[in-house]
Formats: C-alpha cells, structure tokens, sequence
C-alpha cells in the first residue's frame, strides 16, 4: 500500500494515490515503512523534521532501494526508458519526433 502525506488537508488524492495527515500517519505508522523520497534539499529537511517531531521512523529512497536489492547504478536511466518504452514503445511509428527516436 501506498500513501503520501503532506499538511495541505484539502488533497485527497495525487496521481490516483491517498493523501494522509500527519495525525493519520501517527496513528499507522507502525504498520509501514515510511520513505523519504523527494529531491529538493530543503523539501527533505522539511519532511524529516516533521517525522522526527512525531518520533516516526523512515528511511530515504536509496535505502528503500537497497532494501530491495535494486541496483543503484542506473536507476534514473532505467526509470526514464521504461517510461519512453510504456508511452511510446520500441515501434519507430510512436515516437513523437526524431530527436525522441
């Protein structure tokens, strides 16, 4: 199961995924593993700050990652072809221009 949490109350749902509260993820935590996954330096210090405040244990996405055995070295590029190959495929046909090919 998958959620994200942040203090905007008014988000149900992003990309189809369950919006929490701070006050429900205190309440579950126990239950998951909370991942840290942002990029922006000062959107983590944020995150953690929170989590550590509210004495809830996480992990960063590298470790999340490394839990799982997954392979850090391409993970990006990986990430960013699987994405070309479900939108777009092999097929030269879909692709959107010649630079994209």
């Amino acid at each position: 199961n998958v959620a994200y949490f942040c203090d905007n109350q008014e988000k149900n749902k992003v990309e189809g995924i369950d919006v929490i509260s701070i006050e429900k993820l205190k309440k579950i935590h126990n239950d998951f593993t909370v991942v840290v996954s942002v990029e922006k330096k000062e959107a983590i210090e944020q995150i953690t700050k929170i989590l550590k405040e509210n004495v809830i244990p996480f992990i960063s996405l590298t470790e999340a990652l490394l839990r799982e055995q997954i392979d850090l070295t391409n993970v990006k590029h990986r990430a960013e072809l699987e994405y070309w190959q479900q939108n777009f495929g092999d097929n030269e046909r879909n692709a959107i221009n010649s630079y994209y090919r």
